[in-house]
């Protein structure tokens, strides 16, 4: 159990009445982190790194343009979708995910090579 805005001593009460356990900040809740800062670039480096992990399942050589843009609009651009529903996104992180799903699109797999 744990609570947000509580005094420690009502907190207390509660964990000794229900017999339950102290829960540790920053925890997931549908796979949100709950209790840390979401104005901060590191909260999001979560939605960055699911992204990253899907770009890096599917090679770039081997997917065709009509593929990637498929990958982009119906895997990649999902990720983040959930977080801006519970958290106002800032600015820069809208920024960075845009940049890294036109790279994905626009890179033949090296990334001196970029046709825009």
């Amino acid at each position: 159990m744990g609570g947000i805005g509580l005094y420690m001593n009502v907190l207390d009460n509660y964990v000794m009445t229900l017999n339950y356990d102290y829960m540790a900040f920053p925890f997931k809740y549908l796979g949100v982190l709950i209790g840390r800062n979401p104005r901060k670039n590191q909260f999001w480096m979560d939605v960055f790194h699911k992204i990253r992990k899907k770009l890096s399942i599917w090679g770039r050589r081997m997917l065709s343009m009509a593929d990637r843009v498929c990958l982009i609009n119906y895997i990649i651009s999902t990720i983040p979708l959930f977080y801006p529903f519970v958290f106002k996104t800032p600015k820069s992180i809208c920024k960075e995910i845009t940049k890294r799903q036109r790279n994905f699109l626009w890179g033949w797999g090296y990334e001196e090579s970029k046709v825009a």
